[in-house]
């Protein structure tokens, strides 16, 4: 059985290898990762402990602390505002109970983290210049996280691992696998989050950003296996689209929707305008084909969704055309631009299912064209729903977004064979 899971153990590890070139991965010729820090004086401890369902497992870990940073509390607290940061906004608030999260101690020798890669316990540093994308040694993260959860396979392939820089800095990027066995709809496998603790910019404060930057990366990326909901200026390649019907397939990418050459077929084309939509069409009125994308909003009678203006609008997964979100504005858009502050309804669905399928395994399904399902979700989606988007501040959720903030975007997550 020790064996067992050891291969399986490097399984993971060796399938991680496979992204070398874009994450800061490298093994040697044996084929097993090296030893950054000494593993055996890590420390695990338990912060939180579910109480419903049988837990989904986060383990948290940070970079460029040293042993003084360990002994003065300075690392047990910026542990606990990531923590804060992961329940700060619905639904995952409302989610907390089913929850298990895991502190491991890591040991660097540098203090800090910068753009040259240093001695820390998992080389993480960062892209600098225009880039807000982090390097790091994911291998080295996984190991830790083996410890954290006892080797357990069966947890560390469903588990959230994220590691929070001690660095000031604006950026964030999210590493995603998939299990393939699974094939529901609803997201699986582990997701990998590098986060700088202290992130802030000239006009957003630590306090405010940091939440924003856990919510778009940990859950959207890392637990719903959301896609970014913003947009550049290069149109999608026929390999882009390829990955995306494969990433649906399991669950991955379940708030965003692809539809090529939409004029003058079953759906109307939306144009945005400087921020502002000319046309809109209540596709989700209509048409229940990709009810995933529009969830829960197949047949609310009730209108208790309008307010969220869901509807078809063009640019998402960082491509302008044919690849569309539901809303204009969504903690899966860019976080530095003011109303992006909430999850839309469709990545509410699919943060509800990932945490309540690992809470209660294969006998949850979420079926949001049965009606008991339906309500059930919007019982639990009640504080989301309470909040309308006037006490955001936003008076019209499809008109011009201010920008608060002159920061590219993170960049999209990479996803992993």
């Amino acid at each position: 059985m020790k064996l067992m899971i050891k291969n399986a153990i490097w399984c993971m590890l060796l399938l991680l290898a496979s992204c070398a070139g874009v994450d800061d991965i490298h093994l040697p010729d044996d084929g097993k990762p090296e030893e950054v820090t000494p593993l055996d004086e890590a420390v695990v401890t338990q912060l939180q402990r579910h109480t419903a369902g049988k837990g989904y497992p986060v383990v948290i870990m940070g970079d460029g602390f040293t042993k003084k940073a360990l002994s003065d509390g300075t690392y047990r607290s910026a542990t606990q505002k990531i923590i804060d940061a992961l329940f700060a906004y619905e639904p995952m608030t409302s989610l907390r109970q089913y929850i298990d999260i895991y502190e491991i101690t890591a040991v660097s020798t540098d203090n800090g983290v910068t753009t040259t890669k240093g001695n820390t316990a998992f080389s993480t540093h960062l892209v600098g210049g225009n880039s807000t994308t982090i390097y790091g040694d994911s291998i080295n993260v996984l190991k830790y996280g083996a410890k954290a959860l006892s080797n357990n396979i069966v947890n560390m392939n469903r588990a959230m691992y994220i590691v929070f820089l001690n660095s000031d800095k604006y950026a964030g990027i999210t590493m995603l696998s998939a299990d393939t066995t699974v094939t529901d709809s609803i997201p699986s496998g582990f997701s990998l989050s590098y986060i700088p603790v202290y992130a802030k910019t000239d006009k957003m404060s630590n306090e405010k950003l940091l939440p924003l930057l856990v919510q778009h990366e940990v859950v959207g990326h890392g637990i719903a296996k959301l896609a970014d909901e913003y947009h550049y200026l290069t149109d999608a390649t026929a390999s882009d689209v390829k990955q995306y019907y494969a990433a649906r397939k399991h669950g991955l990418f379940m708030n965003i929707h692809y539809e090529p050459n939409q004029i003058g077929t079953k759906y109307d084309r939306l144009t945005e305008q400087i921020g502002t939509v000319k046309k809109t069409y209540d596709v989700y009125k209509h048409d229940v084909e990709d009810y995933c994308f529009f969830a829960p909003l197949v047949h609310d009678a009730q209108h208790r969704y309008d307010s969220e203006n869901l509807c078809w609008y063009e640019g998402a997964n960082v491509f302008p055309k044919n690849f569309y979100r539901p809303t204009l504005q969504s903690m899966m858009n860019e976080t530095l631009k003011s109303g992006n502050d909430f999850f839309n309804a469709p990545s509410r669905v699919m943060i509800y299912k990932r945490i309540m399928r690992e809470a209660f395994g294969t006998s949850f399904s979420c079926d949001l064209t049965k009606t008991e399902d339906y309500n059930r979700f919007v019982d639990f989606d009640a504080p989301s729903i309470a909040k309308p988007l006037s006490a955001r501040g936003i008076k019209n959720f499809a008109s011009s977004v201010d920008t608060q903030d002159e920061t590219l975007p993170l960049p999209p997550p990479i996803l992993i064979k």
